[in-house]
């Protein structure tokens, strides 16, 4: 009896042991955490986050809490933002609930942002416990220590202040580890089915890092076949599950595709990512000069690369973690981005976002092969001496770990809007002051037009619009926007390369400087909510057009650059139409609309550039017109004009050192007037002609004038684009306001009262989202989309209107995708559990942890 006893209390023994090892591991990593991550835990009152992004996220926390605390728990509207965002359409989610439910408890919204970062760092590491199963209890609590102050991991939150990344960091390990089991012969369908809901929270927390994930998870499934040669049937339901997962999110996931950062130009944003030399990744000393530089950890890069050539003992495992890990990091390096630039939505997936789940797959292997290589004698010393210089570079990231005041100067800003009415604030910044002024601005009431992280907004080309004018100098530009977006307040930053124009132009413009700081200035005018009657001068079509209206700012953009998508009443409501980089559905129908619009009086200019080319001639061609290929170098260019008179176009390509930078255009060929024309290779080219059809005149612009123009400001090219368009450079649409009574903006919309002696077109400065249902007096009414804001044709007298979201059919496609990924994944469940079990992955030759067994 005595014997039996004691086998019991043994066994009850070993089975607590686990639980015991749980919970000292996970103590040991809280108490790290708080020592580590201290300086924001425990911050002095009156300290604010540093990093650019942290603040707009709890903005967006707080809105969602005090819609929650009305009822409200799905908000569709966030009017504060970008003239009207839809908040949760266009940013995952989770980290915000998180973020509210924290604020339960937490003193306050920022406290509880801090923890809810802190803990998600905490999560992440705790769930390298699970990985005792491949390195015992040791390697893995090292593993979780080290990853809990993974470098990429500290910057993202705290020199970014990407909270939603944090939580997608959170998840990784424990994805990781549902997939590595997946993969064992005693894989089981809890593995694939943790792996789909974990990828589907992924997605809920960070769309992009989702994707990320699944690739690279599944690139690992892929290698870790080659590696240990057998389980394909395994790695293709691993990515089943995978994709399965990214379908869960579909309710969610398929409408926040349509807009925000997807109408951003993919050019652009490709030239604006992170591109990083391999020697930079190598190198322990920039992490010393520049605490905010991406890194993996050189140390650890180079212990990968020693272990990865070490041939006398190499463990498939390792091999395949620190492979697929390489390849993550290399996409972000000059040689292999330029491949990878080429391949679709690359602009989706930026390549320096890999550096997280990279680093934790070089981690990984390394210790995987610590753990794996019996070090004996004077070698006993490699891992300790490794680990040591690891841990001492890791550690270099608690100088991103801190809190500060705010500065006297945006406090002073912030004091003089709650003391001065008005309805908008722009914050012309170039994004450099971060989000901290979107919060604070905010908190004082005041509705955001522009300033820091548009790409999630209805109206995020819009806006981008005013960056790149203020980058190019285009100031009459920015000014007539300010006007009709509703701008009361400017805040401006001194150290912009164009701040003097800016603040002539400011103080010109009946706008009067209330702080003049050390760091930013504040202009101000009283305002109150409103719309405007604009005198448009001209109705820009395409994204090339956008460059037409920085000189000419009386051109207002059209939404759509489908020419097609407009009636002939929207294409002849103005004296000109500009048409540049334009599209459209039916070709024929589209020069049939363009014949007419001549006809009608109204003066129609071309630019080429951008259209879709002729599927036989690969070149432009409209309105049997066709754009003949133009190669440019640094020589001046000189044109002979109509009139007889010449003059000289300053170089269209560039000299960079040794190398010089062409200009590839085209000339227009086939009109039936030149205007301006130069010689090239010995033939004529036109830059400027026309073209009669039917009783009216087309007038095409070549060697992509208006870019050029906006590139280099010459003066002559401004003369020839006058001459072309009718227009005056630089002058600005004349706007009368018309007050917006009982203006009220909320999660259910906006609603507001006008009045107009007679009818009018309408600019109402709100975001004109893909389903607004419009009512005038409780009746249905239609509008229209210029710059992507609402236009209305207003009758006479005075008027209620009410703006309510209808969720477009988007929304249920997207319902119906997330339904079947519960049908896809119940199928691969019952497959999965139907399937006999596949030989045993592991070779008979590779050892094992001790004390692990291969059954779950």
């Amino acid at each position: 009896m005595e014997t039996m006893m004691n086998t019991v209390r043994n066994r009850q023994v070993e089975a607590f042991k686990p639980i015991g090892w749980w919970l000292g591991g996970a103590l040991g990593l809280l108490a790290g955490a708080l020592w580590f991550y201290a300086p924001v835990l425990f911050a002095p009152a009156g300290t604010y986050p540093w990093a650019p992004d942290t603040l707009g996220h709890v903005l967006k926390a707080t809105y969602l809490a005090e819609s929650v605390a009305q009822g409200v728990w799905y908000p569709d509207l966030f009017p504060g933002w970008y003239m009207g965002l839809q908040m949760l359409r266009y940013y995952p989610p989770a980290a915000y609930y998180l973020i509210a439910a924290l604020a339960q408890v937490a003193p306050n919204m920022l406290v509880a942002t801090n923890w809810l970062m802190v803990g998600a760092l905490l999560v992440g590491a705790c769930g390298w416990l699970l990985y005792r199963r491949w390195l015992g209890m040791g390697w893995a609590l090292v593993g979780g220590a080290l990853y809990l102050i993974l470098p990429d991991n500290v910057r993202v939150a705290f020199a970014d202040g990407n909270v939603p990344r944090v939580v997608a960091i959170a998840l990784l390990p424990w994805l990781l580890f549902a997939v590595l089991r997946a993969l064992e012969p005693d894989g089981r369908a809890r593995h694939l089915f943790i792996i789909a809901v974990g990828m589907a929270l992924t997605v809920l927390s960070h769309a992009m890092m989702a994707a990320i994930y699944a690739a690279m998870l599944a690139l690992l499934s892929l290698a870790w076949v080659m590696a240990f040669s057998g389980g394909m049937r395994r790695a293709l339901r691993v990515i089943a599950a995978l994709v399965i997962g990214i379908m869960l999110s579909g309710w969610w996931l398929f409408p926040s595709l349509t807009g925000g950062i997807t109408d951003i130009d993919t050019t652009a944003m490709t030239e604006a990512l992170a591109v990083v030399p391999i020697a930079h990744y190598f190198d322990p000393r920039v992490r010393l000069s520049d605490i905010e530089t991406m890194t993996v950890g050189a140390f650890l890069l180079m212990g990968a690369l020693m272990l990865l050539l070490w041939r006398r003992r190499q463990s498939p495992a390792a091999l395949a973690l620190v492979s697929v890990g390489f390849v993550g990091i290399l996409l972000s390096t000059p040689r292999v981005n330029t491949f990878y630039n080429a391949l679709p939505m690359h602009s989706l997936l930026w390549p320096a976002r890999f550096l997280g789940i990279a680093s934790t797959f070089v981690l990984f292997g390394v210790l995987w092969y610590l753990r794996d290589v019996p070090w004996r004698g004077r070698w006993r010393v490699v891992p300790v001496v490794l680990l040591l210089l690891v841990c001492a570079e890791f550690m270099l990231g608690r100088r991103l770990v801190f809190m500060r005041p705010l500065s006297p100067d945006l406090e002073a800003v912030v004091s003089n809007l709650a003391q001065t009415p008005g309805w908008r604030v722009a914050t012309l910044d170039h994004s450099a002051l971060g989000s901290k002024t979107s919060y604070w601005f905010a908190v004082q009431g005041r509705e955001q037009v522009f300033g820091w992280a548009y790409q999630g907004a209805t109206t995020a080309r819009t806006v981008a619009a005013l960056n790149e004018a203020l980058q190019t100098g285009f100031i009459p530009y920015v000014l007539s926007r300010l006007d009709v977006y509703g701008v009361d307040d400017v805040v401006v930053l001194k150290r912009l390369p164009t701040v003097n124009d800016v603040m002539r132009g400011l103080q010109g413009h009946g706008f009067q400087r209330l702080y003049d700081g050390e760091e930013i200035a504040l202009y101000h005018r009283d305002g109150e909510p409103r719309a405007f009657v604009v005198e448009w001068q001209g109705l820009g079509i395409g994204r090339g057009a956008q460059n037409a209206a920085y000189i000419f700012p009386s051109i207002v953009m059209g939404t759509s650059p489908y020419l097609d998508d407009y009636t002939l009443d929207e294409l002849t409501r103005y004296p000109l139409l500009v048409l540049s980089g334009f599209q459209w559905h039916d070709k024929q129908r589209a020069e049939a609309l363009v014949r007419d619009v001549a006809r009608a009086g109204v003066r129609v200019v071309i630019d080429l550039t951008g259209t879709p080319p002729d599927p036989m001639a690969s070149i432009p061609h409209f309105l049997d017109v066709w754009g003949e290929p133009v190669v440019l170098d640094e020589r001046p260019v000189p044109v002979n004009l109509a009139t007889g008179e010449t003059m000289t176009l300053s170089p269209f390509g560039t000299h960079d050192g040794e190398k010089s930078i062409l200009w590839y255009t085209h000339t227009p060929q086939g009109l039936s007037g030149d205007v301006a024309t130069t010689s090239y290779i010995g033939e004529k080219a036109t830059l400027v002609g026309y073209k009669d059809v039917d009783g009216g005149r087309v007038w095409f612009v070549g060697y992509n004038l208006f870019f050029y123009t906006l590139a280099r400001g010459d003066v002559d090219a401004i003369h020839l684009l006058e001459e072309a368009t009718g227009l005056t450079a630089h002058a600005l649409p004349v706007v009368h306001p018309v007050p917006l009574q009982a203006y009220k903006a909320g999660t259910f919309g906006y609603r507001f009262t006008y009045t107009l002696e007679t009818p009018q077109t309408l600019f109402v400065p709100i975001a004109a989202h893909d389903r607004w249902a419009l009512t005038l007096d409780d009746a249905p009414s239609a509008y229209q989309s210029y710059e992507r804001l609402l236009v209305m044709d207003a009758p006479a007298g005075t008027h209620q209107v009410a703006l309510r979201f209808q969720p477009p059919p988007i929304y249920t496609v997207g319902r119906l995708v997330s339904l079947a990924g519960v049908v896809f994944l119940f199928v691969l469940l019952w497959y999965v559990r139907r399937t006999p079990a596949e030989r045993p992955l592991w070779p008979t030759w590779y050892p094992m942890p001790e004390g692990v067994q291969v059954s779950s």
